[in-house]
């Protein structure tokens, strides 16, 4: 698997799809926006096919990592060196393997950024009020 740094609030990696005869590459790319400083976008890519998006929340990327954890759509198991990530939709189940010090280092940039607790103050309600009485 490639491995890739943080840049500003997103973060390219090289994940593994799981559960064929041959594990298949997937591209995912993790963003984070202080607009919504509760959750994580993850985008997935494989073989060129449309991208699907995940959205979760923060706590649970960065409890995931230490610990396994979650109990909808998106669980995170720790092992090793790695990160299994299972999705679970109507359409099924994909199970990925990530690695765990990019997605360690993608959570630790996102908390130096918004430090845990302090995420609703990073959310600019009083702005969005003001622009909505104007409209």
């Amino acid at each position: 698997m490639d491995h890739h740094a943080v840049k500003g609030h997103r973060m390219v990696t090289d994940m593994a799809l799981l559960g064929g005869e041959d594990a298949a590459p997937v591209r995912a790319e993790l963003r984070y926006y202080r607009s919504d400083p509760l959750a994580v976008e993850m985008q997935l890519s494989v073989d060129g096919e449309p991208t699907v998006s995940w959205v979760f929340g923060r706590d649970l990327l960065i409890e995931g990592l230490r610990r396994p954890c979650g109990t909808g759509d998106v669980r995170l198991y720790p092992v090793h060196e790695s990160v299994i990530i299972t999705l679970h939709s109507t359409a099924g189940k994909a199970v990925l393997l990530s690695y765990l010090p990019d997605l360690d280092r993608f959570a630790s940039h996102i908390l130096s950024d918004v430090p845990a607790g302090t995420e609703i103050t990073h959310d600019d309600i009083e702005r969005e009020l003001i622009e909505l009485c104007q409209l």
